[in-house]
């Protein structure tokens, strides 16, 4: 399995911002939620089912100018696997 990263351009970097895409739960969806905590790290196990496909918008940078690949999925199950450690975070944020 392949993980991808999101990125924030810094200013004045030459380098194109990828953000990757957010969603929004309620209590509802995934009742743990009413105790997590804003800026905290967590994990997820989702079950998603691919809804569509196409092309897009072109992607511009030094590299490439090519259309990129969009798809679109349908969460069909999602369950917390917990917040991320003490322990584990440190080591994240010391390999970026």
């Amino acid at each position: 399995m392949k993980i991808i990263k999101g990125t924030n351009s810094i200013i004045g970097s030459k380098e194109p911002q990828h953000t990757l895409p957010s969603f929004t739960l309620n209590s509802k969806d995934l009742p743990e939620i009413k105790d997590w905590k804003v800026g905290e790290v967590y994990f997820f196990k989702l079950k998603a089912e691919q809804i569509e496909m196409g092309k897009g918008e072109y992607e511009f940078s030094n590299y490439t100018n090519s259309k990129v690949i969009h798809a679109r999925f349908q969460i069909i199950e999602i369950e917390s696997d917990g917040k991320e450690s003490y322990e584990e975070e440190y080591a994240r944020k010391r390999n970026k």
